[in-house]
C-alpha cells in the first residue's frame, strides 16, 4: 500500500477514457502494467510508488482493456493500439518525452 498522495485523473485519447494516477516530480517515468485479471497501474506499482516518487514524477495508467479505463482494444494490432493510447496520454499531458517502466 502506498502512502504517496495520488492525484487521479482520467482524459481522453481516440474519444476512450484513460484513467491514470500521478505523483512526485521530477524526470517523467510512465509506470505500464502486464495483464491479466484485474490488472491496473496501482495495483502492479503499489509496493514501488513511495519509493520512485520521491526522485520521479510517476504516471501510473489503467491501460486500455483494465481497471478505469476505456474497454475494448483494436484486436488487429493490439500492442499498436496500446502503444498509440500511451503516446496520446503522454501528447494530453503535454510530456514530450518520458521513460517507460513495463512488467508483464
Amino acid at each position: 500500500m502506498t502512502t504517496t498522495t495520488l492525484a487521479e485523473r482520467t482524459v481522453t485519447v481516440d474519444g476512450k477514457p484513460i484513467f491514470f494516477a500521478e505523483a512526485g516530480g521530477g524526470p517523467t517515468v510512465v509506470l505500464l502494467h502486464g495483464g491479466g485479471p484485474g490488472a491496473t497501474g496501482l495495483s502492479n506499482y503499489a509496493r514501488n510508488i513511495d519509493r520512485l516518487a520521491q526522485r520521479f514524477r510517476l504516471i501510473i495508467p489503467d491501460m486500455p482493456g483494465y481497471g478505469r479505463s476505456g474497454k475494448g482494444v483494436d484486436q488487429s494490432d493490439p500492442f499498436g493500439y496500446l502503444a498509440s493510447a500511451i503516446r496520446g496520454l503522454l501528447d494530453e499531458l503535454r510530456i514530450p518525452s518520458a521513460h517507460l517502466v513495463g512488467n508483464s
